[in-house]
């Protein structure tokens, strides 16, 4: 059977959950009194007098334990009066809703991640001072777009198999094999740099959470496990994000949720795809449809909305869902009420705000960069704006502090009259806003500079002199036109100061005008110009060469890399374009990929576990903007 390459590809993990409550068989959660003072001994002596397999100890979140058993051990173990009670387990499931030069990705420029002044997106990496805890699959531990991963642990539980081998473990193997949570830490906090993408908190510290497996599943046991975790590192974790979610009444993990807020904990979790309210479909909160935790209002649940340019108006294309631009995902789930207790005020009820969810490019494994769609996508933009709240006016210390974070994002939010479309499809009649966080931060904003002259897209004779005008003001430093800095992409600086003439050498011109006030922020405004007979346009693409390494393994042979190089008929890297390829062994095709190019016009496709062989590739299809593909793929080959 053909293999899948491991490249840029989109994945449908969970198109939406059934309304009855997913159980785990045979596996339950049992929540002991609080004046239990060894929760761990109480834990093993009760497994042990039921004769049941022990599975995770809790301490910190709450106090209390799992277990694979039958039915008749649950039942008895909730009439030991060191038990609260017992629950059995449910399913979690990561919450993706499937169909690649730095990128500020339209969901990222949407919310005005850009324009925040802790942020300080600006192409160099200073980084946000926040840890993050992303609760899902992992993340990819060596992406070189991700900052390092500075806390984290392994937590799962395997219920099938010999009994020896059954049981709730943990360890320090979180580096993701998914790709759900790599995706996720990306929106969050992927590095502001020269290449790839760039989160809404850039260099956040990450902390890898991993309670989910290889398929995006696994049982809220595991999860309540990571928020055990979280909540023991409390004092250095500000928020987590929970892009997962499933079905039916779970008080223990309420009961863990609320703990680890009180300790000021943010929790930021996607609503859903199942197009349903958060209550299910009998809108009460606390009945077996319930989604959760997104039901909980301990938490700042988020919808889904769709934008393609980046930019409030809905006057962009539509999603590759036909979702138009700035309107609701129609997967997304909603909220018609709010339970009593909710601790913050929302148009949108139990939904504190929406996020972009739609076509969101982010980072993914092996280095890469995938786009996909789902609440899953929303969430991690809020969790990155709740970071940079937390970055800039303090920590939440308790669960106070935590809806004092919330309420800020929900009053920063813009309202849905303010999107642009006259239907913005909400399912229903509780307009929640879409996160922004433009006016987040510090009060020493980015210097606003504007350029008069020359106007954008102007085309001049060659040797023509070129009158450029502009200005510079700050907040706090006021009138900054003389430290303006005027630069030629081709030219290099070409002048300082409000007005001055000079000639430019023939071509395509971006010129760029900047300021830096006394905080060392820096605005910049940009205007592209044509001097003389603009430059020959490529016509064609073609693949330049298909080179080989391998990596990994004892003999650093383990794995088989493809790289392959586009450049257009003038000579220049092409970025942008999508690559499919049939890779061959000993004559036999026995994988195909498609991927996408990077900034250097060159993408790698990995083989896991190659075996030995000669292996050759085929260019299938090259489809580049404004480019046609002349078909051919250059002599290649490898052997191992």
């Amino acid at each position: 059977m053909m293999r899948k390459l491991l490249v840029f590809v989109a994945f449908v993990v969970l198109a939406g959950l059934p309304v009855e409550a997913q159980v785990v068989p045979g596996q339950y959660i049992v929540v002991l009194n609080d004046n239990v003072s060894n929760p761990a001994a109480a834990a093993q002596a009760l497994a042990a007098r039921q004769g049941v397999q022990l599975g995770h100890v809790y301490q910190h979140a709450l106090k209390g334990f799992s277990f694979t058993g039958p039915p008749a051990a649950a039942q008895a173990l909730a009439r030991n009066p060191l038990v609260a009670f017992v629950e059995a387990d449910l399913e979690a499931h990561a919450l993706l809703h499937g169909n690649n030069f730095q990128t500020l990705t339209t969901g990222v420029d949407r919310i005005d991640a850009d324009l925040n002044a802790t942020a300080n997106i600006d192409g160099a990496d200073d980084r946000v001072d926040v840890d993050v805890a992303i609760i899902d699959t992992g993340i990819d531990v060596d992406h070189p777009d991700l900052p390092a991963v500075v806390g984290g642990r392994h937590f799962y539980t395997i219920s099938s198999g010999r009994p020896s081998q059954r049981g709730s473990f943990e360890d320090d193997n979180y580096d993701d094999d998914n790709g759900h949570g790599t995706h996720v830490a990306g929106t969050v906090a992927a590095l502001d740099n020269d290449f790839g993408v760039v989160g809404v908190a850039p260099g956040a510290r990450l902390w890898a959470v991993k309670v989910l497996n290889a398929s995006g599943s696994g049982s809220f046991s595991d999860v309540i496990k990571g928020i055990d975790f979280v909540t023991a590192n409390a004092d250095q974790i500000e928020v987590a994000n929970m892009s997962l979610g499933g079905q039916g009444t779970l008080n223990a993990l309420r009961t863990a949720i609320q703990n680890s807020v009180d300790a000021g904990v943010v929790y930021v979790v996607a609503a859903g795809n199942s197009g349903m309210d958060v209550y299910g479909n009998d809108g009460v909160f606390g009945t077996s449809d319930d989604f959760v935790p997104a039901a909980y209002p301990e938490v700042a649940a988020v919808s889904a909305v769709g934008d393609t340019d980046g930019q409030a108006g809905g006057l962009g294309a539509d999603t590759s869902r036909n979702t138009a631009d700035d309107t609701f995902a129609d997967f997304t789930n909603f909220s018609g009420s709010v339970a009593a207790g909710n601790p913050v005020i929302s148009p949108g009820a139990a939904i504190d705000v929406a996020g972009p969810g739609v076509d969101i490019t982010s980072t993914w494994l092996d280095g890469m960069y995938a786009t996909i769609s789902g609440t899953s996508m929303a969430s991690p933009h809020v969790a990155g704006a709740a970071s940079l709240e937390a970055a800039a006016n303090g920590r939440a210390l308790n669960a106070a502090g935590v809806a004092e974070i919330r309420q800020a994002l929900i009053d920063a939010g813009e309202a849905q009259n303010d999107w642009g479309p006259v239907n913005t499809f909400d399912p229903d009649a509780k307009p929640e806003g879409l996160v922004k966080v433009a006016a987040s931060g510090p009060p020493n904003d980015r210097p606003v500079v504007s350029i008069t002259s020359p106007a954008d897209a102007l085309t001049f004779d060659a040797g023509t002199t070129i009158l450029f005008e502009g200005a510079a003001s700050d907040t706090e430093d006021g009138d900054l036109t003389a430290s303006l800095v005027w630069v030629s992409d081709l030219d290099g600086q070409i002048g300082t100061g409000g007005s001055f003439s000079t000639t430019l050498t023939d071509g395509n011109h971006t010129i760029t005008a900047s300021a830096m006030d006394a905080g060392g922020k820096t605005g910049s405004a940009s205007v592209s110009v044509t001097v003389g007979d603009p430059p020959a346009a490529a016509d064609t693409v073609s693949v330049s060469s298909v080179s080989y390494i391998t990596e990994g393994g004892k003999n650093s042979d383990k794995h088989l890399l493809i790289t392959v190089a586009l450049v257009d008929d003038l000579g220049d890297p092409v970025a942008n374009a999508s690559v499919s390829i049939d890779l061959f062994r000993d004559g036999n095709s026995i994988a195909s990929g498609s991927a996408t190019t990077g900034a250097g016009g060159t993408v790698t496709f990995s083989l896991k576990n190659a075996g030995s062989g000669c292996y050759a590739t085929t260019v299938t299809d090259v489809t580049a903007a404004g480019l046609a593909w002349d078909g051919a793929t250059p002599s290649n080959g490898f052997c191992k």
